[in-house]
């Protein structure tokens, strides 16, 4: 008979040879396991959604169904009756055979052969790089948006902005797609700078402007020390050479 042990070993293989699994997959699962553990190993058991969020800590009872379907679509878990809203209970089963393991990692195996043979096939078109009006500057569409979040007093601008726009304009970013709009604007203005891009969320604020623009009256960056004196070193080398040719003492 099979054993929790053994479950959770064949779940952790699968996870270690899979990058879509994501934390929240381990959490459900491992509770249905639990779960299907206290109660004897029953074949089919109910699996209630509330209690399954609350003893997991997901909050959205969207994430939880999406990963919840996941594990069915990966053959870990066996949904035998859905429920109709998140306040009834699922009745599902655990693949307690090997062929569940065996249908996970194979449907990871023929998605990871679709997704090369896709980009092997997909012929290299050079297309002309997208400028930014405002800087007109070419957009950087490689630039890593989460560098902004390395910087601890971005992360804190960014919240205040987050607040700012929900009490002010009653607005919301709706989706992952409408938070990368934002930060690719910042990115576009501040040319990756996070120190800049604070900066020009701070503007907004003061302003009381609903997006992001051009900090006004911007600064020219101070030339630190060391290139001065690099370009003193300059200017007197090139005054003497000038001199010698003068004077024919070259």
């Amino acid at each position: 008979m099979i054993n929790g042990y053994e479950l959770s070993r064949k779940w952790w293989d699968f996870s270690f040879n899979n990058n879509d699994v994501k934390p929240i997959h381990s959490a459900i699962y491992l509770f249905a396991v639990e779960q299907c553990n206290r109660l004897g190993w029953k074949e089919k058991f109910s699996f209630r959604t509330d209690i399954a969020m609350e003893s997991t800590g997901i909050k959205s009872y969207r994430t939880y169904i999406n990963a919840l379907r996941d594990l069915v679509d990966w053959g870990f878990i066996d949904m035998v009756e859905k429920s109709k809203n998140q306040h009834t209970a699922n009745v599902v089963a655990l693949a307690l055979e090997d062929k569940a393991h065996v249908k996970a990692l194979d449907k990871a195996l023929t998605k990871a052969h679709v997704k090369a043979h896709v980009k092997a096939s997909t012929p290299i078109h050079k297309t002309k790089k997208q400028v930014n009006n405002e800087t007109n500057k070419p957009i950087n569409k490689d630039f890593d948006l989460h560098v902004f979040f390395e910087n601890e007093n971005f992360k804190s601008k960014w919240n205040d902005w987050i607040v700012y726009k929900k009490q002010q304009f009653k607005f919301v970013y709706k989706n992952e797609s409408s938070i990368n709009a934002a930060l690719r604007k910042l990115e576009n203005l501040s040319n990756g700078d996070s120190e800049l891009a604070i900066e020009i969320i701070e503007q907004s604020l003061a302003g009381g402007w609903k997006g992001f623009f051009k900090i006004k009256n911007q600064k020219p960056k101070l030339i630190n020390i060391n290139q001065r004196n690099e370009y003193n070193a300059k200017e007197i080398e090139d005054s003497f050479l000038n001199y010698l040719d003068a004077t024919g003492n070259t």
